[in-house]
């Protein structure tokens, strides 16, 4: 590969077909390019931008499958993860090797001179994807993220290329200001991404991409003036504290009229039309795209997000049990005096009953109950897993799993835990972060102080089936004397505009939704308004 024609025909060779193989092999490529000698720097930057430009359609393929598949094989996952991260790796070493090139003053380098700008926004665009994919796997991010963003950062600020815009790629948008490439790694890494599951992590990287025109960047803190980046530290960007000493490399970034953008577009949500003259599309539903411009606001507030209880460091065991059924299960042991499974035999031959009268086969959905119905409290038990706390307060535990990662755990999955000599409680993942030693930390919060198993029944119409009661668990101590309430139910139980029988030991109420609250893989949380008791 002696020059850009000898490299076009071995891309011309490369497997397309098959985009892991492929990436790799222009990794391998890439870094064969930094390695080898006698290459004149306009030379070596023309191909590794050659490069660049054919793994750009690959890599988004790759990462599309990466991000569409939540169950897929651990050993595919963690090929593609680390296919990824390679390939961006591999091109952030070959233009820090052209722009260090450059400021040495190499063979041909006054030949590079119109090309710099393309080639800095390009160092910084790979140092943000190699920062992105990292998050993707939740961490630990290397260090070598902000040495490398730092270096490029200071060769630009050396140079005032700060202004210069460039179009990135051929089917880039629109061209981008380096400044505001710059920021876009560091506003991603102070959107909280340890809270977000991968797809929304890519959405948060979208919006910014939208937004990042309007960032600020200056030299000393002003009313602007969000979070703070040290050049001389390799550590992500922190909040800026009031009385903090300030030093010459430190760069101050705020999002400034871009928070007002994230406002518009949560406004216009409702209406598609809108986002789509605004210059905006994003292939999401619109409850998620809304979720992740709440989240994105409340990390960009120019007022530091507070933590509603103090956290204390404690240390002790955590017995986990995760998915809807098993959560369900811990509660109804610990609750009633009675085991589910005996309660639930009569209504789930009924069930089935109803299914052969009206299908011929016992369906799929009542298969599923009936599976969840099978596990006794010993097997249970069994699939528990003992975490390490760190740290608890009012609402919740940060734990530490055990080294083997949990294929299932993820953002927003539903756990039952139980401490030493505690009763069981309902939580939900909050924060997911690995750190360098591969170690699993995990945020928890708890759902509710008190709360107890109730049996919900949707209230049919004459041409429906009789799909029976269900268990769901009524966040309160009680029903007696409230106008509304939260139910922790299976996933696919909320109805809007219909009612339901909802019945709290001996007595019963007709309940009818108000919105969800939440929705998991197996799960959801609905609020309802209490009508009225049936018992009076």
């Amino acid at each position: 590969m002696r020059d850009i024609k000898s490299a076009q025909r071995i891309l011309d060779e490369l497997p397309k077909s098959d985009t892991y193989k492929c990436l790799q092999e222009l990794s391998a490529w890439v870094e064969s390019l930094v390695q080898a000698e006698g290459y004149r720097l306009p030379v070596r930057a023309s191909i590794l931008k050659l490069l660049d430009d054919q793994g750009y359609a690959i890599q988004r393929k790759l990462q599309q499958e990466y991000l569409a598949q939540n169950r897929q094989a651990k050993y595919r996952e963690q090929a593609l993860w680390r296919a990824l991260v390679d390939y961006w790796r591999s091109l952030v070493n070959g233009y820090l090797y052209c722009l260090d090139a450059y400021a040495m003053g190499a063979r041909g380098a006054d030949a590079l001179k119109p090309l710099l700008p393309l080639i800095a926004a390009r160092a910084l665009h790979a140092v943000a994807a190699m920062h992105k994919a990292m998050l993707l796997h939740y961490g630990p991010v290397d260090d070598s993220v902000w040495h490398s963003l730092s270096r490029v950062w200071l060769f630009i600020e050396g140079r005032r290329l700060e202004t210069c815009k460039v179009s990135l790629y051929e089917h880039s948008q629109a061209p981008s200001a380096l400044q505001s490439e710059f920021m876009k790694c560091l506003f991603l890494s102070s959107s909280s991404p340890d809270c977000l599951l991968p797809q929304q992590i890519d959405l948060v990287e979208r919006l910014i991409d939208d937004v990042a025109e309007h960032f600020v960047l200056s030299h000393d803190p002003d009313s602007r003036s969000a979070f703070v980046y040290d050049l001389a530290v390799p550590r992500p960007p922190g909040r800026l504290v009031a009385g903090m000493a300030v030093t010459g490399r430190m760069r101050f970034i705020g999002p400034s009229m871009a928070s007002v953008k994230l406002q518009e577009l949560s406004r216009a949500l409702d209406n598609p039309s809108a986002i789509s003259a605004a210059g905006y599309s994003y292939i999401a539903p619109a409850a998620s795209l809304r979720s992740v411009l709440q989240h994105l606001l409340f990390y960009w507030s120019m007022t530091p997000p507070e933590r509603r209880w103090p956290r204390l460091p404690a240390f002790g065991r955590l017995t986990v049990l995760h998915g809807f059924s098993d959560v369900m299960r811990s509660i109804l042991y610990s609750k009633l005096s009675v085991r589910p499974a005996v309660i639930d035999n009569r209504a789930m031959l009924e069930r089935q009953k109803q299914d052969l009268d009206m299908f011929g086969f016992v369906t799929a959905e009542t298969r599923q109950l009936l599976d969840g119905l099978s596990a006794s409290e010993s097997e249970q038990e069994r699939r528990a897993e003992s975490w390490l706390v760190q740290n608890v307060s009012l609402g919740g535990y940060g734990a530490i799993l055990p080294t083997v990662r949990a294929d299932w755990l993820q953002i927003g999955c539903l756990l039952a835990t139980r401490g030493d000599d505690g009763d069981w409680q309902v939580g939900v993942v909050r924060r997911l972060q690995y750190d360098a030693e591969r170690q699993t930390h995990v945020g928890i919060e708890i759902l509710a102080a008190r709360m107890m198993a109730v049996r919900v029944k949707l209230e049919g119409h004459a041409h429906e089936r009789d799909n029976g009661e269900e268990y769901a668990i009524l966040f309160a101590a009680t029903l007696a004397g409230a106008s509304t309430c939260s139910l922790l139910m299976r996933a696919g139980s909320f109805m809007a505009g219909r009612q339901y029988r909802l019945s709290e030991l001996e007595r019963q109420y007709l309940v009818e939704p108000i919105q969800r609250l939440e929705q998991g893989e197996d799960f959801e949380i609905v609020e309802f308004n209490v009508l009225c008791s049936l018992n009076d």
